[in-house]
Parts: C-alpha cells; sequence; structure tokens
C-alpha cells in the first residue's frame, strides 16, 4: 500500500511539473493582453484571458502597442507607405518611406496620428497628451503634442547602423529616457538634455522598463530577461536554459522583445510568438497560445 501511495506521489509530481513547463502550462490561469505582430502578420490583437481575440486590425510591422485609459488602440508601426529597399541591406537606411504612430478607437478609426521619414520602433503617450517617438532614421527621440507639433528633442547618434539604434524609447516618472540601443548592446538612460544618467551593457537590447522597485527589466533578441539594479548590477535573469525545448531557438526567428514585471513579482515575456509567464524561482506559471509574430504586448488584466 505504501508503495502505491508513493508510486501515486511521484506521478502526480511529475504531472504538475509537465503542466508547469508544457504546452498546458498556466491553462488553470490566463490574461488579457494587446500585442502586436512584427514579422508575422503584421496584426494588433486583443486577446482575452482564456486566448479568444476580442479585437484586431492590421497595421503593418508593429513592435510597440498599448490600450489607452480611453479604450482606444495606440501603436507604432514601420513603413506603413512605400519605401526603396537598397543593397546591400546593411547601406543607408531608406528614407523615401514613412512610418506611422497612430490611435485607433474599436472600430478601427484612426482619431490621431503622426508620420515620420524613415524608420520608428516604439512610442509612448503621455498622461499629458504628448507622445514620446523615437525615430531610428533621424537619430533622435522627440516629444509631440496633440497637434504633432515637436515640443521637444533628444539627439541620439549610435555608432552603428541606424536600423540598429533606438528601440522602445520610454519617458520615466523622473523625466529621463530609458532606451536600448541594439547595435551598440547597450541600454542607456537620458536626462531631458540628452546626458547619460546610466547605462546598462547587454547584447541586442530590444525592450526595457522601469520597475517599482527603481531596477531595469531589459528584454533582448538573444532571448535573455535580465533585471538590473540600480548600480547596474544583474540580480535575475531568464536564458534558454530556463525555457522548456519548444520556446529554444528556431532559426531566422526572432525570440524577445518585450517583458513585463506584474505585482505579484512575476514576469511576463514574449518568446517566439507566445507570452511566458515566470515565477521569481524561473518556474514557468502561464503560456498564451502561439500568436504569429506576437512580440510588442501589454497585460490589460
Amino acid at each position: 500500500m505504501r508503495l502505491r501511495l508513493l508510486t501515486a506521489l511521484a506521478v502526480g509530481l511529475a504531472a504538475a511539473a509537465a503542466f508547469a513547463q508544457g504546452d498546458d502550462a498556466g491553462k488553470a490561469k490566463g490574461h488579457r493582453f494587446i500585442g502586436a505582430s512584427w514579422q508575422g502578420t503584421g496584426t494588433i490583437w486583443i486577446v482575452d484571458a482564456d486566448g479568444n481575440v476580442e479585437w484586431e486590425k492590421k497595421v503593418g510591422e508593429c513592435l510597440d502597442v498599448s490600450l489607452l485609459p480611453n479604450g482606444n488602440v495606440f501603436y507604432a508601426a514601420r513603413w506603413t507607405t512605400p519605401h526603396r529597399r537598397k543593397e546591400p541591406a546593411v547601406a543607408e537606411v531608406d528614407r523615401d518611406g514613412k512610418s506611422t504612430v497612430a490611435e485607433v478607437d474599436r472600430d478601427g478609426k484612426v482619431v490621431w496620428e503622426h508620420t515620420v521619414n524613415g524608420e520608428i520602433y516604439s512610442a509612448q503617450r503621455l498622461a499629458n497628451g504628448n507622445t514620446v517617438i523615437n525615430e531610428n532614421t533621424q537619430h533622435r527621440i522627440t516629444e509631440v503634442d496633440p497637434l504633432g507639433r515637436i515640443v521637444h528633442e533628444v539627439p541620439i547618434v549610435p555608432k552603428s547602423h541606424p536600423h540598429n539604434g533606438p528601440r522602445h524609447v520610454r519617458k520615466t516618472d523622473a523625466g529621463t529616457y530609458l532606451f536600448c540601443l541594439k547595435g551598440e548592446g547597450d541600454v542607456r538612460e537620458y536626462d531631458p538634455q540628452g546626458k547619460i544618467v546610466r547605462s546598462f551593457k547587454v547584447p541586442k537590447p530590444m525592450g526595457v522598463s522601469r520597475l517599482a522597485n527603481g531596477n531595469t527589466l531589459v528584454a533582448t533578441a538573444d532571448r535573455t530577461i535580465v533585471e538590473f539594479d540600480k548600480d547596474c548590477k544583474e540580480v535575475w535573469k531568464i536564458t534558454d536554459a530556463d525555457l522548456p525545448a519548444d520556446l529554444r531557438p528556431q532559426k531566422g526567428a526572432y525570440r524577445g522583445l518585450c517583458a513585463e514585471r506584474l505585482k505579484n513579482g512575476n514576469t511576463v515575456a514574449s518568446f517566439e510568438g507566445v507570452l511566458v509567464e515566470f515565477a521569481p524561482d524561473k518556474s514557468i506559471v502561464w503560456r498564451s497560445r502561439s500568436f504569429r509574430g506576437l512580440m510588442g504586448f501589454q497585460l490589460i488584466d
């Protein structure tokens, strides 16, 4: 009898582990989120906690999306007008195409729009109604008012090609600008005058956020999620070794872009079109179903 109980217990623990790390992880509880496809379908989705699509819109190559307090969808999309490809791919960035930052209502109607020459990768709507935009081709971060007038500008001159310039710019509560320089392997924080406040070295950074405890969370194209403290010291990290086999590298696919820290201390990150929630001990407690090309997202529970 004791042997049977021990066997049953072992089977139960194995099943629990499989649930935590396998394809069915997290079915007991999900998250409602808004997400965007980059090199996939060019689509924005609003998805309920059960994985059902509530709303969607095709917008083009989109890396940054959010749901505004008024219920409208806000996004930044690259190459929303035609552009000529130059060869080789690392040549001077195309300057005859335009990218768009837009706010649309749930009927898909554009209620605010701002176009930018060349490539952009992120935008942030501020509480005062202004919008922060990172303009890769123009080597700058701009802040525009609701009429589209530039009210502040911070120059950024990366050493690498403009395509590998700023990613995921965010204005912090302190008024600084936090962003990734993918080609430099650097996450930087600038004051309003463009002076470096601090810098974190991390390969291929793509997404960054300032946490409630003052630390900084970084997602990279090298499939890592890294948390740095105020002294720029690494204090927590997710790598391929922490992922189940089906979420490990796939040829030609971007892996990570965006990560978000929950109030309970868990972290949700995008991997291969799937959102994965990690506990502080790195165990997986939830994962979404797959959405082709999903990289940027915002939880809207």
